[in-house]
């Protein structure tokens, strides 16, 4: 199981899961799996096509960048199930959650 460490940042908390750390490479596949570009994958995550290439080549991103792109992850997920029966959605999103 992971561990959860908590952390305070200005206002608000983070809880960020020990084991939820993304490389370049990890990066890279996620945007291949979607079929995107540098340049879209950029534009979906509000941040210069320069600073994408970087994130890709680094040995750790950004937390924000990785909580930016489960976001993404999810809300893709959700326009591939709006016409499924809830069952089928809730063992999605079980699925994709657990990765």
């Amino acid at each position: 199981m992971n561990k959860i460490s908590n952390q305070n940042t200005k206002n608000f908390r983070v809880f960020k899961l020990e084991n939820d750390d993304m490389n370049g490479y990890e990066l890279k596949i996620w945007r291949r799996g979607f079929g995107w570009c540098q340049e879209i994958a950029a534009e979906q995550l509000n941040v210069t096509t320069r600073t994408y290439q970087n994130y890709e080549k680094s040995e750790s991103v950004p937390y924000i960048v990785i909580l930016a792109t489960q976001a993404l992850s999810l809300k893709m997920r959700y326009n591939e199930m709006q016409n499924k029966p809830k069952k089928e959605i809730l063992r999605i999103l079980k699925i994709t959650l657990e990765k």
